[in-house]
């Protein structure tokens, strides 16, 4: 990494093109033709050149800065996707004045006028240290849920690993429970945002972009056999949920006589975590899709000798699709699927996005390890039905409860969260 204060000279190159003109706007720096001295503090001048009109492959062009060793290069055709274009090993940015034209000149050739944002100063080294904190990110996922009812879906959005949970149906150690993977590929810096409808209500959106494809999607809990209504709710009794929680006590006697009850009690409604995706092409160009459906890939239950230690039993095979767009996991349909509002008719849809299109995925994830029933499997459901089902239950649940007015948002959407549990 060279200091902020030295001066330093190279020259521009460009393979199938042509530079037109290097044009100094800020800073201390001088030119002669391609090559290009300088000096400390921010420089900022003006290239303009021809490209090649072939955008990838062996005949497109390439646009270089040589300086010693602190020379780089980079498809010029990437500042049509992306405005700039950073190198913080060598604290330079690469900046786009101008769309691509069309130049006669040059018999179909395109030009293009590009700011050589050379930014000294203000770059970033890429140490071991700072790549960690890119790419190494706290697992803080956000748990949905009914009111007092311990059917709960544990939802992880940053999870990169092509093994981790990323939608958990169960939260407490001692409730058996479903892992479910939503397909995302392992790549170094997948980051999401996520976000609570209007901050507090618990309807959970995420987004993220990869491969120049916008991903955007919504989960939320229901019913699948009954509308999501007040007098629908049983809940889970304390002294069951108690049992099931981690580092539980009882009087002596008191356990097994819950245990027992446990084993016959069975909790109204059918629970569902209602999960749709969609991936819109933003380009310019058709970009295919492979986004797998969501699959069930393990199960966690209680063992025998201690309640609160599961045992794990992944899911490895014996995976197919019937007519109904239900995907069975070794005898089991964990989940049912529409693809653009039909029945699914591959476990991992490929399909060619023409700039602009989207391609919407709508799920259905049983949080029984008995999987989805014989009704919810033949069921036809409309989602945008059930979405504002979902917001008049938890908007009802707020008008009952005490209202506080905060300043502060964060801390409003808190206690607006706290409401949902405290009108229960």
């Amino acid at each position: 990494m060279l200091p902020a204060d030295q001066y330093r000279s190279g020259s521009f190159q460009i393979g199938k093109g042509t530079i037109l003109s290097i044009t100094p706007l800020v800073g201390n720096m001088t030119t002669d033709g391609p090559n290009v001295a300088l000096g400390g503090g921010e420089c900022i001048l003006k290239v303009t050149f021809e490209i090649s009109p072939e955008q990838y492959g062996p005949d497109a062009s390439i646009l270089k800065w040589e300086a010693n060793e602190q020379g780089f290069s980079f498809l010029p055709v990437l500042l049509d996707i992306n405005p700039t274009i950073s190198i913080p090993d060598y604290r330079v940015t690469i900046g786009a004045a101008f769309d691509l034209v069309n130049s006669s000149a040059t018999g179909g050739a395109r030009a293009k006028d590009a700011l050589d944002f050379h930014a000294l100063p203000r770059g970033r080294e890429i140490t071991l240290h700072y790549w960690a904190t890119q790419n190494c990110v706290a697992e803080v996922p956000t748990v949905l849920g009914l009111t007092r009812d311990q059917r709960l879906f544990l939802v992880e959005v940053n999870s990169d690993e092509p093994d981790s949970v990323q939608i958990k149906a169960g939260r407490d150690i001692g409730v058996p429970s479903i892992g479910y993977s939503l397909g995302h590929p392992a790549i170094a810096g997948a980051r999401h945002e996520r976000w609570l409808e209007k901050g507090h209500l618990p309807i959970l959106h995420w987004r993220r972009m990869q491969g120049g494809l916008i991903f955007e999607e919504t989960a939320f809990i229901s019913f699948a056999d009954r509308p999501l209504e007040e007098e629908q709710l049983e809940g889970t009794p304390f002294p069951i949920s108690h049992l099931y929680s981690f580092l539980s006590t009882f009087p002596p006697g008191q356990k097994e006589r819950v245990s027992e009850e446990a084993r016959h009690w069975a909790p109204a409604g059918e629970v569902v975590l209602f999960l749709k995706t969609r991936v819109t092409n933003p380009t310019s160009a058709p970009l295919l899709v492979t986004q797998r459906l969501p699959l069930a890939f393990c199960t966690y239950s209680p063992s025998e000798e201690d309640l609160h230690i599961p045992t794990k039993h992944r899911l490895d095979g014996n995976v197919r699709l019937d007519e109904d767009g239900v995907v069975w996991t070794e005898g089991v349909p964990f989940s049912r699927h529409l693809v653009n509002g039909s029945a699914a008719s591959a476990v991992q849809p490929c399909v060619l996005l023409a700039p602009g299109e989207s391609l919407t995925i709508e799920s259905l994830l049983s949080h029984s390890q008995k999987g989805l029933s014989a009704e919810t499997r033949k069921r036809n459901w409309d989602w945008e039905r059930k979405i504002v089902e979902a917001r008049e239950f938890w908007k009802q649940k707020l008008r009952t409860a005490t209202q506080v007015s905060i300043p502060e948002p964060q801390v409003e959407n808190f206690s607006k969260q706290a409401g949902f549990t405290s009108t229960c």
